[in-house]
């Protein structure tokens, strides 16, 4: 099953990309280029701004068919949830900036609250509602050693889905950049997440990898 899903997501987002695409560029909602910038980006101008969507869409029904079919799928539930909330506040962004025609967009605070905010009720259904068994130590790796953090863990559980977030963020060019090194990151989490007995977090960063491809081609 784990092929099907891959496969899904990868044909999903084959068949958005030439549909949606196009429909972004016709609605002139395309980048903008700063003339200061390297004038190998400038053949990029009109890049659709929301093109991520094709990804997201792809990746939002790839995760529901899974979620009817995996055993214990509580943490695609999780996972999904968290990249719908990140994916929605850069939809937003890129709305206020495109169709507004306000260039600020979000502002930095608004982006980080709005992080902040999908991070706790991350911990609250994680832990506090126990959806997933989620351990709330930190295992020091080659020791046995594991360092509690009881409700402390929400600190953490921030920084790491704020901080990772932003970290992609500061990467992404008009290169595949951010793509190519999320597709490192997924895969490593993947083969660690089916060595640890973790099969719904696995699937779901399948998913993901395969979802990504896609842009390679565009």
């Amino acid at each position: 099953m784990i092929f099907v899903y891959a496969l899904l997501a990868l044909v999903i987002t084959f068949v958005l990309v030439p549909v949606l695409i196009p429909t972004l560029k016709r609605m002139k909602f395309g980048q903008s280029i700063r003339e200061e910038g390297p004038q190998s980006h400038m053949k990029k101008t009109g890049t659709p701004t929301m093109g991520g969507l094709t990804f997201l869409l792809s990746i939002v029904i790839t995760s529901l068919v899974a979620i009817i079919f995996v055993d214990q799928a509580n943490p695609i539930i999780l996972l999904l949830f968290v990249t719908i909330g990140f994916g929605l506040i850069g939809f937003i962004d890129d709305y206020i900036i495109v169709v507004k025609k306000n260039n600020q967009g979000l502002t930095s605070k608004q982006k980080f609250l709005a992080q902040i905010g999908i991070a706790i009720i991350f911990f609250v259904l994680s832990n506090v509602f126990h959806l997933v068994n989620f351990s709330t130590s930190i295992h020091i790796p080659f020791t046995n050693v594991a360092i509690p953090l009881s409700f402390a863990y929400v600190i953490f559980i921030v920084f790491w889905q704020v901080g990772f977030s932003n970290a992609v963020n500061l990467t992404d060019g008009l290169d595949g950049l951010a793509t190519g090194l999320s597709i490192i990151g997924f895969t490593m989490y993947a083969i660690m997440s089916f060595v640890l007995g973790e099969t719904a977090i696995g699937i779901f960063c399948i998913i993901m990898l395969f979802a990504l491809f896609r842009i390679f081609t565009i």
